[in-house]
This record gives C-alpha cells, structure tokens and sequence, in this order.
C-alpha cells in the first residue's frame, strides 16, 4: 500500500509537467514565432477580397484566442488538481506566481511564459527543499524584481 500511494505522490506531479510541457510545445508550434504569421496565413486565404479578409480577422482571432485560452486554463486546472486539493479561495494563491510568470516572460510571448514558468518552478522547488516553504513567494518576486531591473521588457519581450 505504501508502494503505490509512493509511486502516485512521484507520478502525478511528474505526469502533470509532461502533459504541461506537450500542450506548451503544442501552442508554441501552433502559433509559431509571432501571431504576424497567423494573421498572414489568414491573408492568403482570403483569395485578395478585403471584405473577406477583415470578415475572417475580426470574426475568428477573438474565438481562436479565446478558445486556446480556455482550453489552456481547463488542462492547467485539470492537472494542479492532481497534485494539490482545491478549495474556493485558492486563487487567490496562484494571482502572484501567475503574474510573476507572464511579465518575467514578457506580455504577449507564449514561449517567453514558458521559460518563465520553468524558471520561476525551478526557483521555488529549490527554495522550498533547500529553506521553509514560505520562502519560495520571496524568490520567485525576487527573480521578477531582477528582470525588471535588467530587462523591463521581460525575456522574451520586444
């Protein structure tokens, strides 16, 4: 019995970063470099009629986005309720290191909020097995102030 609860405290959360790394490397091949090329695609075939083309940008771009979005936060949810218990004010938790995340990756980059989420998980793992747990907020604030410092842009920002 303990063999198993063992195996599935290691395999969830080990199960749960494979699938967070495939559905990111999924996204970020979907969208490639920039949302530029997206849009380009869109232009080629709209066959040169500029009522189709902006038709297709302003009807499709708000739906695709959202529904990646959405589709994004479902998985995401799905797998932190492998490894933590939910309760209603958690949230408000996740608000920091979330924010933390995207400007240390720069608004807007996709692969930038990638680096920075390993970035900023790495810092707290380490910080939470090497110190107390109440550390980790501290540090990953710590690596954010740094960036800003040194790259308001954030990493991957232009």
């Amino acid at each position: 019995m303990k063999g198993r609860l063992l195996l599935l405290q290691i395999a969830a959360p080990a199960l749960a970063i494979l699938f967070g790394m495939v559905i990111s490397s999924i996204i970020i091949l979907a969208i490639g470099r920039s949302p530029l090329e997206v849009f380009g695609i869109m232009v080629r075939f709209s066959l040169g009629r500029t009522d189709s083309l902006f038709s297709i940008l302003f009807k499709s771009t708000p739906l695709i986005l959202s529904g990646l979005a959405t589709a994004t936060a479902g998985a995401a949810g799905v797998f932190i309720s492998l490894i933590y218990t939910l309760f209603p004010s958690q949230p408000y938790g996740w608000m920091g290191v979330v924010f933390a995340v995207v400007i240390l990756g720069g608004l807007g980059s996709v692969a930038g909020a990638f680096v920075s989420g390993l970035i900023i998980g790495v810092s707290e793992a380490v910080t939470m097995a090497l110190t107390a747990p109440g550390w980790a907020p501290l540090v990953s604030f710590g690596v954010l102030i740094l960036c800003l410092l040194f790259r308001p842009q954030g990493l991957f920002g232009r």
